[in-house]
């Protein structure tokens, strides 16, 4: 097997291994409010009916499922990594949910053609060895007028941008990095993993912006971007990061 072809169970075998930490995070963010802060979030963002079906793409342990199905969605998971899913279906038993959750890759949805009223993803796309191909298919899985919310980040951009590597070099500990959740798991692979993929050599958001368009989305728009100012220390010129950001597109009536 080639290293190409191989590249989807490598990056699933690792998330495998930081399933129980992940799992923790998704229970502490909800324990903490944080939860209900995305609920809120994703009923003032999605106009939809009360029984909408929504997915969840690349779900891990089931956040942004489990914000679905609190809302009062008929909502679904879906991951590639076996280790997630179980974890996912312990957090909705643990929080009185219903959500199905199914082993599947997250840039293939096995779903008809406008299946879903909305499409969800947080953390996702830069993590795919072909997100073009995941935002073309979440673009045939929803209706009509469905829509596409997802949260990503230029993660693992430092392994090829200056300004991002001292930016990596000076911050703190992301919350979701720090030991409780990480449980002790090598990252290693990951970054040997990430200097692969297409999203760490991007300018994101900007990258977004351009493959939503082409492939058929509208009303593309991001918002809330977490902005990290850095200062190079050559010439002492200041330059704004855009770290994080969340998308909101639609697919034509």
């Amino acid at each position: 097997m080639t290293q190409t072809s191989s590249l989807p169970s490598r990056i699933s075998g690792y998330w495998d291994t930081r399933a129980e930490g992940y799992s923790l995070r998704t229970i502490d963010e909800f324990d903490s409010g944080e939860g209900d802060r995305w609920v809120e979030r994703l009923t003032r963002l999605l106009d939809l009916p009360p029984s909408a079906k929504v997915a969840d793409a690349g779900c891990g342990p089931g956040f942004l499922a489990l914000a679905a199905a609190r809302a009062g969605w008929q909502a679904v998971g879906f991951d590639a990594s076996p280790g997630m899913l179980d974890e996912a279906r312990k957090n909705a038993a643990a929080l009185g949910l219903a959500v199905d959750f199914i082993e599947a890759d997250a840039a293939a949805l096995p779903v008809r053609d406008g299946a879903l009223d909305a499409v969800l993803s947080r953390n996702v796309i830069w993590n795919l060895p072909d997100p073009l191909r995941a935002l073309r298919d979440w673009f045939r899985a929803l209706r009509p007028g469905g829509e596409l919310f997802y949260a990503d980040g230029n993660h693992y951009r430092y392994l090829e941008d200056d300004a991002f590597a001292r930016l990596h070099q000076t911050e703190a500990v992301p919350y979701g990095h720090s030991e409780k959740f990480m449980l002790g798991v090598d990252t290693s692979p990951m970054e040997r993993i990430a200097g692969g993929l297409p999203l760490t050599h991007q300018d994101r958001p900007g990258w977004d912006v351009e493959a939503l368009l082409e492939c058929g989305f509208t009303d593309v728009t991001v918002f809330e971007p977490v902005l990290v100012k850095v200062t190079d220390p050559k010439t002492g010129k200041e330059s704004a990061l855009i770290r994080d950001f969340m998308v909101l597109a639609k697919k034509p009536v």
